[in-house]
Order: C-alpha cells, then sequence, then structure tokens
C-alpha cells in the first residue's frame, strides 16, 4: 500500500528494549519530514539518501527510537520513492 506524505510526517516508533541501539528522535522526525516534503514536491529526498542517511545516539536519559524499526521503515521508503520515480 503506497504511503501518503501525512503519514510519513506523523510517523512515530518504539523506544528500543534495555540495551538494544536507538536514533535521537528529533533527528529522524526531521529527517521523515523531509521525505514527507519530497513526497508533496517540495524537497528532493532521494532513495540513495534515504538508505545512507544516520542519525545520532541519544544523549543519557535521552528516549529515542528503536534502530531496527527505523531502518525498516526507511527501506520501505527509499522503495516508495523509487516507485514514484518510475511512473
Amino acid at each position: 500500500m503506497p504511503l501518503n506524505p501525512k503519514e510519513v510526517a506523523g510517523k512515530r516508533f518504539s523506544s528500543p528494549v534495555i540495551g538494544n541501539r536507538a536514533y535521537r528522535e528529533d533527528e529522524v522526525r526531521a529527517f521523515l519530514r523531509r521525505v514527507a516534503a519530497t513526497m508533496r514536491g517540495r524537497d528532493k529526498v532521494t532513495p540513495v539518501e534515504i538508505t545512507r542517511v544516520s542519525f545520532s545516539r541519544p544523549k543519557r536519559n535521552e528516549l529515542g527510537y528503536s534502530e531496527d524499526e527505523v531502518d525498516a521503515y526507511l527501506e520501505d521508503l527509499a522503495e516508495e520513492l523509487s516507485r514514484r520515480s518510475r511512473t
């Protein structure tokens, strides 16, 4: 099912289980807003950029998003943008 910009911009992820890696929430959310803007024709994030993006680790005592969940979603986004560019 195709992803829409509103869903992408509003996407949230679980916090990781203790001991698992996490990404900073603010960085992930900012990047997803850029992807959503691309889907609306207002930015130019490429599928390659999605596969190469990196995020910082949360600071001590700061919550983060599950790295595995974010990475899986980014794969879906890269596929979605690739599909959109072929049409």
